[in-house]
């Protein structure tokens, strides 16, 4: 019984109550077996940590180093970031940058939070917060080292002070003026100025309608004071070192809003690219259009309005403004997107207390959502028994756990208590992920990252220069370290090695079969849990002898 006396006192009502259990269950999902995460090296986590690390191990905190030499494409706050944790906590693994983004990304939140609960009260914030927190995108990201995790924790401060400014009793407007200018300058210190399209989507809607969100004079230029202060002083310091940079500004600015033909092919979508990307809203994918549908019938309430500027109208512009286009992008709009399904979730409840909206066809959302997370649970399930090479424990305990909380959601669905079928679905949702990105997370990426291999081969290096080819050069990098190593082309290794005889080389040893009088030193075979293998080598070139 004692166990339960917290549970019965939690008020949701209760603004600490609730902050309280949001902050929780964020902490829970995202550092959930964060430590010694190998990279899986799919985004560009491995990138910004090794940059990070190079800032450390140059001691040049001003000028980002890859593995090629500077880099000057973005700003350098999450570098910062990683680095300073990097030096507190004495890691130089994964962890530094991983954690970089769990900080960026609980702000976020927590602001969805407090926005909630300006525009639609208390209970509205709280769902958002928790259906934001178990998207699989927004999660997923929230383990990732990436610049776009970190400019959301300037972005967060940004939102949410400027809802807090128009839509609630605040008496301190300059106060809150300048906490919106000090988060719009960190996340321009952290990717530009890219996020500011978004921002316009959630202020000049409110601009003529509500007062508050005009600024004075004064308040303007405190604001425009602040975010020159902060954004200023780095990009004129790097210029006086490396005038060549601002070529490179000009190229990432507006080369991106332009055909995109400088960057990666592979980045290069179709307009209509983002629509089916929402699909990394599940497990609340099917909340979304009828949470959309529910705001546009209630269009006249000025909350609504303010998140469909911000939810489809960010859509829009991310779909047509740039030729580049990758799913992590879309992060400003996932906030809207939650405080959209929380909000209608909150307004439809009320008005089922009320005796009004009879029929399935005013709760299709919630209940094709519980369906929805029955299925992922029996799947989840089934998974370690069709692949053996899948923790098979974890996964079925939380499978089962996460169908029985579909199934408490669908019997509490039919009794109307609409509430506590929420929770349990949220909390089903929690046990998906813990089983995904803490068990199966982990074995994916050592397949894709490799990272035992290197910490084998490493002392066999005994400090000599390695040859990489037909490896990924950012995460051999990153786990070689200090090792020296040397990145050469598939098609040039065995020119290099009649030049060099007798060298180190790291490669797969298929290839390594292919380019021949290689005496292997160490060799290692990595597989998916979905059955896919792969290789990694060491290898001391051996020269032919001469005949006699």
């Amino acid at each position: 019984m004692s166990l339960m006396r917290p549970l019965r006192a939690f008020d949701p009502d209760n603004p600490r109550h609730a902050l309280l259990m949001l902050l929780g269950v964020c902490l829970l999902l995202m550092l959930y077996k964060l430590d010694g995460t190998p990279f899986r090296g799919m985004y560009d986590d491995v990138d910004r940590s090794l940059i990070a690390r190079n800032m450390v191990d140059s001691g040049d905190w001003l000028v980002a180093r890859y593995v090629h030499g500077p880099l000057y494409t973005k700003p350098p706050l999450m570098y910062w970031t990683a680095a300073t944790l990097g030096v507190l906590t004495g890691r130089s693994d994964e962890l530094p940058g991983n954690l970089t983004s769990v900080l960026g990304m609980l702000p976020v939140v927590l602001a969805t939070f407090w926005v909630g609960r300006n525009l639609f009260g208390n209970r509205a914030g709280l769902w958002a917060g928790l259906l934001l927190v178990t998207m699989h995108l927004f999660l997923a990201m929230s383990r990732q080292a990436l610049l776009d995790t970190v400019m959301m924790g300037g972005f967060a401060l940004a939102f949410g002070s400027l809802v807090h400014l128009g839509y609630s009793a605040t008496s301190r407007p300059t106060l809150w003026w300048g906490l919106t200018a000090v988060g719009l300058a960190l996340a321009f210190m952290t990717k530009g100025p890219v996020v500011l399209p978004v921002f316009l989507l959630i202020w000049v809607p409110g601009w003529r309608a509500n007062s508050r969100l005009r600024p004075r004079p004064r308040q303007l230029a405190l604001a425009v004071t602040i975010i020159l202060a902060i954004t200023l002083p780095w990009p004129l310091l790097l210029l006086s070192k490396a005038p060549e940079a601002v070529q490179v500004w000009q190229s990432e600015l507006f080369g991106r809003f332009g055909d995109g033909k400088q960057y990666l092919e592979w980045t290069q979508k179709p307009f209509w690219f983002y629509g089916p990307d929402l699909v990394n809203t599940l497990p609340w994918l099917l909340l979304l259009p009828w949470a959309v549908i529910r705001a546009w019938q209630e269009r006249r309430q000025e909350g609504f309005r303010l998140l469909l500027w911000w939810a489809l109208g960010g859509l829009v512009f991310f779909s047509l403004a740039s030729a580049t286009k990758r799913s992590y992008y879309l992060l400003p709009l996932y906030p809207a997107f939650a405080l959209l399904m929380g909000a209608a979730f909150e307004s439809f409840r009320r008005q089922r207390r009320q005796g009004g909206l009879p029929g399935f066809r005013h709760s299709w959302g919630p209940h094709l959502s519980v369906i929805l997370l029955g299925a992922v649970g029996l799947v989840l399930m089934g998974l370690g028994w069709v692949y053996p090479q899948a923790p098979r424990t974890s996964l079925t305990t939380c499978g089962i756990f996460t169908t029985i909380s579909a199934g408490l959601a669908f019997r509490l669905a039919r009794r109307q208590a609409w509430a506590r079928a929420l929770s349990w679905l949220v909390v089903g949702a929690a046990f998906l992920h813990l089983a995904y990105f803490g068990h199966l997370v982990p074995p994916i990426n050592t397949f894709h990252s490799g990272k035992p291999f290197f910490a084998e081969a490493v002392p066999l290096l005994d400090g000599k220069e390695v040859l990489l080819a037909d490896v990924p050069l950012a995460l051999s990098a990153f786990y070689l370290h200090r090792a020296p190593y040397l990145y050469v082309q598939k098609s040039n290794l065995e020119r290099v090695l009649r030049e060099r005889p007798g060298r180190l080389v790291i490669t797969r040893p298929d290839f390594a079969a292919r380019v021949g009088h290689l005496e292997p030193l160490l060799e290692r075979e990595f597989s998916e849990p979905f059955g896919q293998k792969k290789g990694l080598g060491l290898y001391r070139h051996r020269p032919a002898q001469p005949s006699p």
